[in-house]
């Protein structure tokens, strides 16, 4: 049985969403703390068709861009150095991640060891807040 890309895509559906939505259900699963199984993959993709209308195509602002959608919603691209260093990476070498920690400053490992990874509560997820929660674990109090 012969299967197009349209039905393969309808049945399994896309391998990006589906695999960022893994990868962020592994790494930061209080992101889906409250949220269907089923709808997971729905807000991944509906973040992803945000990116899409930023014109960012790198995988790596991809994926920076729909967590910060995910884990602060709209208030994450409202202040104008945010749209900044949006058009920034969209128009240049450097990536977004490398923009936010430039202007941020890089995040701390948590005292279990855990590499940073972008925390919804992190200075560099918000622009505001603390580093205080590991964005894998949870543990409070990053080591600086």
């Amino acid at each position: 049985m012969k299967v197009g890309d349209d039905l393969w895509a309808a049945l399994h559906g896309d391998t990006e969403v589906m695999s960022l939505t893994a990868e962020l259900i592994e790494s930061t699963p209080d992101l889906f703390r409250n949220v269907c199984s089923c709808e997971r993959p729905r807000l991944v993709a509906r973040a992803l068709e945000k990116v899409d209308r930023k014109g960012l195509v790198r995988v790596s602002d991809r994926r920076t861009y729909a967590y910060l959608q995910l884990s602060q919603g709209e208030d994450a691209w409202q202040s104008e150095e945010i749209q900044s260093l949006l058009q920034q990476a969209f128009s240049s070498e450097t990536t977004l991640l490398e923009l936010l920690e430039v202007m941020y400053g890089e995040p701390d490992a948590c005292q279990l060891g855990h590499e940073p990874f972008l925390s919804p509560n992190s200075d560099l997820a918000t622009g505001r807040g603390s580093r205080d929660v590991c964005g894998y674990c949870g543990v409070a109090n990053l080591l600086s």
